[in-house]
């Protein structure tokens, strides 16, 4: 899937936060996904869910650089331990 809103290089521009939930495995073309990283880059910061790891395979680790780290598949589905490094930040705060 492409989304018009990643056409506009501010795209990002007025968000505090982005919350990615994309499914965009199959798109691949560089300048696309470069708006939506220089949004990242630029201090927007973003929640990448389930389907954002799989986002975006252009032949670069671009995506996955952003993301930190490189999602080939699903492994065994198992529960995930989770540390919050900044538990007072108002993203996670009251987080278990």
């Amino acid at each position: 899937a492409r989304f018009d809103i990643y056409d506009n290089p501010d795209w990002a521009k007025g968000y505090d936060i982005v919350i990615h939930d994309e499914c965009s495995a199959d798109v691949k073309e560089m300048p696309y996904v470069q708006r939506i990283l220089d949004a990242h880059k630029a201090g927007v910061p973003a929640i990448n869910l389930h389907c954002a790891m799989h986002c975006y395979r252009t032949g670069t680790n671009d995506w996955f650089e952003y993301l930190g780290l490189q999602s080939s598949g699903h492994g065994p589905q198992k529960p995930i331990d989770i540390a919050f490094v900044a538990p007072e930040h108002p993203v996670v705060k009251g987080f278990a």
